[in-house]
């Protein structure tokens, strides 16, 4: 879970602040649209999710502006590195993060490694225990799917 630092409503979409634990801040870009529907404002706690292929793992990424959401964390599980494929990093604070890493990454299990999330591939999901499901949306996609609030009983409420 996350919560919003910040909204920034732009001409055709919104670009949402996200802080996750203490250490780590994210940026979304979602529709005008989505961010209406989601009903977002400061402090409200979200999921945010990215599909594991959206996710790029490298030792390091060069201090530029074409990697976005960049996150540091140590490596706990790697795929063969002559190939590249899937790596799992774990941020400090526990949080676990999924992506790929391209051949000849070099990386192995216990090293130091970065991940880089596009704003745009991050899907953000509202948790509301007081209606009967709670919505998913993906940002310039609009609504994608509805999840019954069972699923999510075991996260943490939202807190106002």
């Amino acid at each position: 879970p996350c919560a919003i630092e910040d909204i920034h409503h732009g001409p055709a979409l919104v670009r949402v602040t996200l802080r996750l634990g203490r250490d780590h801040v994210i940026k979304s870009a979602i529709t005008q649209e989505s961010a209406q529907l989601l009903g977002l404002r400061r402090g409200m706690r979200l999921i945010a999710a990215a599909k594991a292929t959206a996710v790029d793992i490298a030792k390091n990424f060069p201090p530029d502006n074409r990697y976005e959401n960049v996150l540091k964390g140590t490596v706990i599980r790697c795929a063969r590195s002559y190939k590249g494929g899937e790596v799992t990093l774990q941020l400090p604070g526990g949080l676990v993060i999924v992506g790929f890493a391209h051949r000849g990454h070099h990386l192995q299990a216990g090293v130091t490694a970065e991940a880089s999330i596009p704003s745009n591939a991050i899907i953000l999901v509202r948790l509301n225990s007081s209606i009967s499901e709670s919505t998913v949306f993906q940002p310039d996609k609009g609504k994608i799917s509805r999840a019954q609030d069972e699923v999510l009983a075991s996260m943490p409420p939202e807190h106002s």
